[in-house]
């Protein structure tokens, strides 16, 4: 019996030891390797992350160059990946060290025009194992977002939507792999931030799944297209409905430091 209790501790000691293994946080720097691709995989970092958060349930490393600011960020979840797919999500660099708006330069992407269409479902990222169904299942869902090619950009003058095809040098792509892992990375131009490598700087960063933001209703409509009038169980209605999708696809988000490794 002691030998039996002393293995399930010895487990138990091990499952939370790997399940602590990443900070919530990244704490370093870290060099941009020579062979990066802005491609939506993260083959270079052989999917090893330098942080899992857990209010926004992703992985991610932070990195740079002498040229480049570069994330990555990884989702497993249905929920937090739709959250991602259908709102966005956000990558803010405050150059002060400060949490203040006027502050902040900002890149959201993905951009989807269509934030109910194309949506994924617990089967399409998790299932058969088998390596001809997994490939299938990521060709289906990479097929999906072949189109999302905009992306927000706050806080630098002149620009706002613009193509991932742009002349700023802001990279960002997206992809399913093989796991059913749904990743993103981004890469800004230095100078774009303002930012030194050779200077050691230092800055505050938010990350943010941008979520549901629920629309103001003032009419309802039939099937036929009539409008018909706001009564108290229409608003009712919506309200539960609006409380359904952001339980769903929350808004999420957290701050951290980053100093540009040398």
């Amino acid at each position: 019996m002691k030998s039996i209790t002393f293995l399930l501790l010895s487990a138990l000691v091990f499952l939370q030891a790997n399940g602590q293994r990443l900070p919530n946080v990244q704490q370093i720097g870290v060099k941009l390797p020579a062979n990066v691709k802005i491609d939506g995989k993260a083959t270079e970092w052989n999917d090893q992350m330098q942080a899992y958060n857990t209010t926004s349930d992703i992985s991610y490393t932070m990195a740079n160059n002498n040229e480049l600011l570069y994330l990555v960020i990884q989702a497993k979840d249905v929920n937090i990946i739709n959250t991602i797919f259908g709102y966005g999500f956000e990558l803010a660099i405050h150059r002060g060290g400060r949490k203040d708006e006027k502050d902040k330069i900002a890149v959201t992407y993905p951009l989807n025009p269509n934030q109910w269409a194309n949506t994924f479902r617990k089967t399409d990222v998790s299932g058969d194992t088998a390596v001809s169904a997994a490939t299938e299942r990521m060709n289906t869902n990479n097929s999906k977002i072949t189109k999302l090619k905009k992306l927000i950009v706050s806080g630098i003058p002149g620009m706002d939507t613009i193509s991932v095809y742009n002349d700023a040098g802001i990279l960002a792509a997206c992809q399913f792999d093989i796991k059913g892992v749904y990743t993103v990375e981004m890469a800004i131009p230095l100078k774009l931030l303002g930012l030194k490598r050779d200077s050691e700087s230092t800055f505050t960063y938010h990350m943010a799944l941008t979520g549901y933001v629920a629309p103001k209703i003032t009419t309802v409509m039939d099937m036929q297209g009539n409008k018909l009038p706001m009564t108290p169980e229409a608003e009712q209605g919506i309200a539960e409905l609006n409380a359904r999708i952001y339980a769903r696809n929350p808004r999420t988000d957290f701050w951290g430091e980053y100093t540009l490794a040398k």
